[in-house]
């Protein structure tokens, strides 16, 4: 059959043998390209999965850090407001202490000066009888 093509049509006998060839070649190929591309698609789809569940639990991490974080910092600032509060009970207190304490102070002072000033006037008064 082919050769009594070729014999009878020879030109366009090869022309049309070469020209089926062509289009098988080129379909075989695009069908060979078009497998790779779905490999290759399928291979990014997962790689983009794979990154995308490394963030999400980077993400999830990173926002449990800062709660973390957050809910420490709310309790430390609770901690210190009532720190803050007791402190300033003992300061109130202590200011009060003080006064009292520069009341006595006060006291025991005036009453020391007074002794020694009379301590001072005995002993002028015998140096004064004695000369």
């Amino acid at each position: 059959m082919i050769g009594e093509l070729i014999s009878n049509y020879a030109e366009p006998g090869i022309l049309a043998i070469l020209v089926g060839a062509m289009v098988w070649y080129l379909k075989y190929q695009t069908k060979r390209q078009a497998t790779r591309e779905d490999k290759h698609d399928v291979e990014r789809i997962e790689k983009e999965k794979k990154r995308d569940e490394e963030r999400k639990e980077e993400t999830l991490f990173i926002r449990g850090l800062l709660t973390n974080d957050v809910k420490e910092l709310h309790k430390d600032s609770l901690k210190n407001a009532d720190l803050n509060k007791q402190s300033l009970v003992l300061q109130k207190d202590m200011i009060k202490q003080f006064k009292d304490h520069n009341g006595h102070s006060k006291k025991a002072w005036d009453k020391t000066i007074k002794s020694l000033s009379g301590v001072c006037e005995k002993l002028n008064n015998i140096e004064a009888e004695g000369k």
